[in-house]
C-alpha cells in the first residue's frame, strides 16, 4: 500500500483544500443540495415547556407529576425538530489514510456531506479518530467552519494508526448532547460491535458509510503476489492467478459487507458503500432520492 499522508507543505494544504471546497460547493450548486433538504429530516421531537393547562391543550398532553404536586394540570409541550447537527467522524487509521483510493474517496464523502448540511443551514462538526481522537470540531454553521473542516481532514496526521471502531462511535455518542446526524465514514476492516452501533442509533441518526474501494476483484492476474496489512504488519503470499485463492479471499470480503449491512440495518442505520464502481456524489446522490 502507497503511504499518502506524509509531511504536506503549509501552501499545497491550503490549495488541496480550497479545490476541494471549490468542487463541494459546485456539486451542491448543482443540485446535490436540493436532494439533500428535500430529504426528510428532523423526526424527533424536543422537550419545549412545561406549562398550566389552558383551554384547547390535549388532555394526553397532562404531565401528572407535575399536576398532583402543585395541585393544578400541567402540560407538557414538545416540539418537532426541524433540523438536525451533522457529526462526520472519520477513520484515520493507517489502513485508510495509508491507501490512496480509500482515503481520496473518504475525504471526497466526508466534504461533499458536510457541504450539504453546512450550505443547507445546518452545524456540522468533526471527530477524526483511530485508537485515539485525532481531531474534534463541535458542531457549527457557516462556510468558514466548513472550510476550516476541510483543512483539517486534508492535513490530519494522525499519532496513531491502527482502527478502533467501538471507540469512534461511543466517542460520538459522549460529545453530542442533542439528537444529530451522525456519518460514520471507515473502512470497517477493525473490530466492531453491533451494540455499540445501536446505541448510537438508539439516540440519533446514523449513516454507515462503507469504503471498500481495495476490492480483491481488483487484484491483478499476476501470479504471487505479497500483501501486507496496514495496521498489523501482517504479510500474506498469496498466488493471485489460482482461482480458490481469488475466490476465498472474495467470499470472505463478501461475506464481511453483507454482516455490516445487516448489522447497520438491524441497527436501523442507513449503509452506503463506496467501492469505485460509481463517483461518490452519485453514491450521495441516490441515497438522499431515498
Amino acid at each position: 500500500m502507497d503511504k499518502c499522508i506524509s509531511s504536506i507543505d503549509l501552501s499545497d494544504l491550503l490549495e488541496k483544500a480550497r479545490l476541494l471546497a471549490l468542487r463541494v460547493r459546485r456539486e451542491v450548486d448543482a443540485g446535490l443540495g436540493g436532494a439533500y433538504a428535500s430529504r426528510r429530516r428532523g423526526s424527533g421531537l424536543e422537550f419545549e415547556e412545561l406549562r398550566e393547562f389552558a383551554d384547547g391543550d390535549d388532555a394526553r398532553a397532562i404531565h401528572w407529576p407535575a399536576t398532583l404536586s402543585q395541585g393544578r394540570p400541567f402540560v407538557k409541550r414538545y416540539r418537532e425538530e426541524h433540523e438536525l447537527d451533522m457529526l462526520i467522524c472519520l477513520d484515520v487509521s493507517k489502513s485508510m489514510t495509508g491507501t490512496t483510493s480509500a482515503w481520496q474517496t473518504a475525504t471526497e464523502v466526508a466534504a461533499l456531506l458536510a457541504g450539504c448540511a453546512s450550505y443547507g443551514g445546518d452545524a456540522v462538526g468533526l471527530l477524526m479518530r483511530s485508537t485515539a481522537t485525532e481531531a474534534w470540531l463541535p458542531p457549527r454553521r457557516g462556510e468558514r467552519h466548513l472550510l476550516r473542516m476541510i483543512r483539517e481532514i486534508v492535513g490530519v496526521q494522525p499519532v496513531e494508526y491502527k482502527t478502533d471502531l467501538d471507540g469512534m462511535l461511543i466517542a460520538a455518542r459522549n460529545v453530542l448532547r442533542r439528537r444529530s446526524r451522525v456519518v460514520v465514514i471507515s473502512d470497517w476492516l477493525g473490530d466492531s460491535s453491533a451494540s455499540a452501533l445501536r446505541a448510537l442509533a438508539f439516540r440519533h441518526e446514523v449513516v454507515v458509510c462503507h469504503v471498500l474501494t481495495d476490492s480483491v476483484r481488483r487484484i491483478p492476474l499476476v501470479g504471487w503476489l505479497e500483501t501486507e496489512d496496514a495496521e498489523t504488519g501482517e504479510r500474506l503470499l498469496a498466488d493471485w492467478e489460482d482461482g480458490e485463492t481469488r475466490r476465498e479471499m472474495t467470499e470472505k470480503q463478501d461475506l464481511a459487507s453483507k454482516e455490516l449491512r445487516m448489522r447497520s440495518h438491524g441497527a436501523k442505520a442507513d449503509y452506503l458503500v463506496f467501492d469505485g464502481h460509481e463517483p461518490s456524489v452519485q453514491t450521495i446522490r441516490r441515497w438522499l432520492a431515498c
